[in-house]
């Protein structure tokens, strides 16, 4: 007879469905959230590029943008789109008071965004999306002459967020032809 009770109860727990239901009232409510596209900017440039005082035949050098005084991108576009920020020189050093006195770019000047003195700053954006432009001689003078500054390299974020650089080194050859005077040029920086 025991054998009997046990193929009942196991009958039972086999073929029974027990369904426990909570009554409850219940809402869903659908979240909303418009993110806009923003800008990308130059945000900051230093004012003025003065170079140290150099004899003809030596090398004149400066440290620019130190202190407050930095390169910074921002990239709030939302896009992930990436984005480069070079630079090129518009004119040769040209003597004040005599336009036709110059000094030559090509090969002559260069800079330096790749020195360790000078890195790129994260602010809002991701650590190491951004990176240094190469250490290099400008090849001459307008646009198709520009070199890199710093540039996005594809990952994470791609460079969304602010970024700044500072103490950018440039280095200039004054040659033995050189004429003694005050000279001017400008360096116009770019972002695409």
């Amino acid at each position: 007879m025991l054998s009997s009770v046990v193929l009942f109860l196991f009958g039972i727990m086999a073929f029974s469905n027990v369904n426990l239901i909570k009554a409850a009232n219940t809402a869903q409510a659908n979240g909303t959230q418009n993110v806009t596209g923003g800008t990308l900017d130059l945000d900051a440039a230093p004012d003025t590029l003065a170079f140290n005082d150099a004899a003809a035949g030596q090398a004149s050098t400066t440290t620019v943008n130190t202190g407050s005084n930095v390169v910074q991108v921002n990239d709030l576009r939302g896009t992930k789109a990436g984005w480069r920020l070079y630079g090129f020189w518009e004119t040769n050093w040209v003597k004040g008071g005599a336009p036709t006195t110059q000094m030559a770019m090509t090969d002559r000047m260069r800079w330096f965004p790749s020195d360790g003195a000078s890195p790129v700053n994260n602010i809002t954006g991701e650590d190491s999306e951004v990176v240094n432009g190469s250490n290099a001689n400008f090849a001459g003078i307008a646009s198709g002459n520009n070199l890199t500054l710093m540039n996005t390299d594809g990952s994470g974020n791609n460079g969304a967020g602010a970024y700044n650089k500072g103490n950018i080194k440039f280095n200039y050859d004054v040659t033995s032809g050189d004429l003694a005077g005050s000279y001017t040029t400008v360096l116009n920086l770019t972002l695409i």
